[in-house]
């Protein structure tokens, strides 16, 4: 760790504080993982969820002149307390279920719940942790926060988000009430969404419908987005293949009457 007490008459080659900070000696980076052309498929890329990771980090600037400080010197947002001791059989907070496979989605039951009674079970449970697992990244130093810890509910899409929070604010775990595809996108909202168009209805009636029931909804963006990227082809290769079974048939016939009921597109009036 490096003190932030820059002076300039410490030496010739300390480095100079407004350099230091200057936004032009610092570059943006992504995560290594993002990097990699396998993990950028186009199959979730329209999820509107889908933040990639990006860190601000400092160049030049001769940052490796800093002095260092000790564990003892560093400010932090909250009062160092000695590290709890975790017992070697606690246990772990499950992680969120996540949607791999078509099998783990499609056909799956699901209801409807109210937030209130959400919040009535949630509030009965506790979490397997003894102590806030936040550690501060530059020292090491855990964070003191222990139970209980504040729980909050977020609407998301047709589905709701539960928070669990250590009394300094850090995130403990997450529950959501649906799957998630591989970019965050929640599987009820896919699900609605595709469904929606399959089913021969409209955004705006079922959405209406929604509305009325005090129901969360997806966003007409993001229902086009996903029928776009999803429900277009399939839809058209399924007409294609339909329509060459329907043609293969009238091939092997010797004679074909085609009749028309004289109304072209439109019901008429003679």
């Amino acid at each position: 760790m490096h003190s932030l007490d820059i002076t300039k008459d410490e030496s010739p080659d300390s480095p100079d504080e407004e350099a230091l900070n200057d936004l032009r000696n610092t570059y943006i980076a992504m995560d290594d993982f993002w990097a990699h052309p396998s993990n950028l498929e186009d199959e979730d890329s329209s999820d509107e969820d889908f933040v990639p990771s990006l860190h601000l980090r400092n160049v030049g600037a001769k940052t490796d002149k800093l002095p260092e400080i000790s564990v003892d010197e560093a400010v932090f947002d909250f009062v160092v307390a000695a590290p709890p001791v975790e017992e070697s059989d606690s246990e772990s907070v499950s992680d969120q279920q996540r949607v791999t496979t078509e099998e783990h989605l499609v056909g799956k039951c699901a209801n409807m719940t109210y937030n209130d009674n959400l919040l009535l079970l949630a509030r009965h449970l506790k979490l397997p942790l003894k102590n806030c697992k936040h550690v501060d990244r530059l020292s090491g130093v855990p964070c003191p926060g222990v139970p209980p810890f504040q729980m909050t509910l977020k609407l998301r899409g047709t589905g709701a988000v539960l928070e669990w929070l250590c009394p300094f604010g850090h995130s403990q775990w997450k529950w959501n009430s649906q799957p998630t595809l591989k970019f965050g996108m929640q599987g009820g909202d896919f699900m609605l969404s595709t469904n929606i168009l399959l089913s021969g209805n409209n955004y705006r009636k079922v959405a209406l419908l929604f509305k009325f029931m005090a129901m969360g909804m997806v966003t007409e963006s993001t229902y086009y987005r996903i029928q776009d990227a999803y429900c277009i082809e399939p839809v058209q290769e399924f007409w294609d293949n339909i329509r060459a079974e329907v043609l293969e048939r009238m091939r092997q016939k010797d004679h074909i009457v085609v009749l028309g009921d004289g109304r072209m597109d439109s019901p008429g009036k003679f």
